[in-house]
């Protein structure tokens, strides 16, 4: 199943910030992870966005399902995986050269983790290599299986 994960940070004031890792694309051009995903057609993009923004583009403009499930991080790591999010957007902003999506081995769902990992590295609890991490589907049933989520907690969106 493919689908697109990203990470979402919310806020007192209400607000979300959804953090997102994506095929750069150009004007009308559509995205073929078999075609060209797999042989470097593609540049990555990182991005911040709004929940609303996000829900807006993806269910409404795409009609895609979008679903939450919310970490079971500790406030603190939440703290970190934010400004470890914004350090990896900062790092690719000032990159000589682009990264180039590959949809196996580098998307949205192995970035984040990569990500993920740069913070509970420093708790020497780290998501070993597995292959869901090149299943963009099989995230949240990763993420569950280190403990890192609860599935029965996913919000249909």
């Amino acid at each position: 199943m493919l689908v697109h994960t990203c990470f979402g940070f919310a806020f007192a004031d209400g607000t979300e910030l959804i953090y997102s890792v994506e095929a750069r694309r150009k004007e009308s051009e559509g995205y073929n992870p078999i075609t060209k995903g797999p042989f470097g057609g593609y540049e990555i993009i990182r991005l911040f966005t709004t929940f609303n923004d996000l829900l807006g583009f993806r269910k409404i403009e795409r009609g895609q399902g979008l679903e939450r499930y919310p970490l079971t991080l500790s406030h603190k790591q939440l703290q970190q995986l934010l400004q470890a999010s914004l350090q990896d957007a900062a790092r690719a902003a000032n990159a000589t050269k682009p990264d180039i999506y590959h949809s196996i081995n580098n998307h949205c769902t192995t970035a984040l983790l990569e990500v993920m990992n740069d913070v509970l590295e420093k708790i020497e609890k780290k998501i070993p290599r597995h292959i869901y991490w090149h299943i963009t589907g099989m995230s949240p049933r990763l993420l569950a299986k280190y403990l890192m989520l609860d599935l029965s907690k996913k919000e249909k969106v």
